[in-house]
């Protein structure tokens, strides 16, 4: 089974690797984990992953990385898995309102791929098999401290 773990930044994946790289440093036969940097932000992450996919054609896909929690009560390296998506900044700012593609009716919110806003992981039922605490993640872009 060939396996990969990718994160946008190495920083996201080197606490996996340092745990995982003296157990499986020999060549076994039945399992083959590799370390994927994406890149920074959807359109590096979704051109980066979509080639390593088509490149190395993986069995598994473990994104590694913060899913949009900055939630102090989800301590830091706790394994989640995200049950939906939701795209956080990809709308308009207007007159001190944020206004999203749902609200500017350039998207359906229950049509393909979106489901009340977000993207469902249609995997889940599927790949869930430790049965870890199902999540809600956010992609952003931006990041601001205002």
């Amino acid at each position: 089974m060939r396996v990969i773990i990718t994160a946008a930044t190495v920083a996201e994946w080197m606490p996996s690797f340092l745990e995982l790289d003296p157990l499986y440093s020999g060549e076994s036969q039945r399992l083959k984990v590799q370390f994927h940097q994406s890149g920074v932000g959807m359109l590096a992450s979704a051109v980066s992953i979509t080639r390593m996919v088509y490149e190395d054609k993986p069995d598994l896909i473990i994104q590694a990385g913060i899913a949009g929690c900055f939630d102090s009560k989800q301590p830091l390296g706790n394994v989640v898995v995200i049950a939906d998506e939701l795209v956080g900044d990809m709308g308009v700012q207007e007159e001190g309102k944020w206004k999203d593609l749902f609200d500017l009716k350039l998207e359906k919110s229950n049509y393909h791929p979106y489901e009340k806003r977000k993207l469902p992981n249609p995997w889940l039922n599927t790949y869930n098999l430790m049965k870890l605490q199902e999540v809600s993640g956010i992609t952003v872009n931006e990041i601001t401290t205002e």
